[in-house]
C-alpha cells in the first residue's frame, strides 16, 4: 500500500473536526479575530456594533459550532462592557 492508501485507509474526519475546533479556541483564547479584509484585530478593540454583528455572522454561517469559542469571547467582552443583555 502506497502512504496515501494508508493515509486514507486511516483518516478520521472526527479527528479532523477535533483538529480544527481546537485550532479556534486557541486563536479564540488569544483575542485576535481576523476580518474580512484578512487584518487581524483584539476584540477589546473591536467597536461593540462589530462584535454584534460578527455574532451574528457567525450565527447565520458555522453550522458546524466551530466557532463557539469566539462567541464566548465575544460575550465576555461585551459582558466586560456591560453590553450582555440579550446576547446569548
Amino acid at each position: 500500500m502506497s502512504y496515501f492508501e494508508d493515509f486514507i485507509a486511516d483518516y478520521n474526519p472526527e479527528l479532523d473536526r477535533d483538529l480544527k475546533y481546537m485550532q479556534i479556541e486557541a486563536e479564540a483564547k488569544q483575542g485576535y479575530w481576523t476580518m474580512k479584509n484578512g487584518e487581524s484585530i483584539h476584540v477589546s478593540n473591536m467597536s461593540t456594533n462589530h462584535i454584534l454583528n460578527t455574532i451574528k455572522y457567525i450565527e447565520r454561517h458555522d453550522k458546524e459550532d466551530y466557532y463557539l469559542p469566539w462567541i464566548y469571547e465575544f460575550n465576555e467582552e461585551l459582558k466586560r462592557r456591560g453590553k450582555s443583555d440579550g446576547i446569548l
